[in-house]
């Protein structure tokens, strides 16, 4: 059998949609990588798409495990999912103030937070403040009612039962 290894994925071709310095940030559909040289507009770079960067930081503080999403219109990583693609993982906490953090890009599918043992139903300050977003799902066990998030906004998130009987 011939064999089809092309690469080991921690580094991906991609074509540049403008011109790219190394270290800026850049998007292939929803993958978030690092440039890894510079780059014309509609030449090929390497993308590095794995791995420890210490890389820009929106004005929010984090803690090491929280998810980290590419905010594109700042051109930063926040813990906020929001309209942000997921990138990977902040390895380190930092500071509001701080400038940059350091993230593993993971570029792996991203799952809603899920809460699978409540004992009551899910509220408006049940939001994205706590991780969830829509499509996560609440599991009141002590009700046996199943909800849906179809909004996480700040103390307005809005769940919907969707329990069948």
């Amino acid at each position: 059998m011939a064999s089809t290894y092309i690469q080991d994925g921690k580094t991906i071709d991609f074509e540049a949609s403008a011109n790219q310095d190394a270290g800026d940030v850049a998007e292939v559909g929803d993958i978030v990588g690092v440039v890894q040289e510079d780059v014309d507009s509609g030449d090929t770079g390497a993308l590095e798409i794995e791995h420890v960067q210490d890389l820009p930081k929106a004005a929010v503080t984090v803690t090491a495990g929280q998810k980290a999403f590419w905010d594109s219109a700042n051109e930063e990583f926040t813990n906020v999912r929001g309209a942000n693609k997921f990138a990977g993982f902040f390895v380190e906490g930092a500071a509001s103030g701080a400038a940059t953090a350091k993230i593993k890009l993971m570029n792996v599918s991203h799952a809603p937070k899920n809460n699978y043992a409540a004992t009551a139903a899910p509220g408006v300050g049940d939001d994205a403040a706590d991780g969830y977003e829509i499509g996560s799902l609440w599991f009141d066990i002590s009700a046996k009612k199943l909800y849906v998030c179809f909004s996480a906004a700040a103390g307005a998130a809005d769940w919907n039962e969707i329990t069948q009987a």
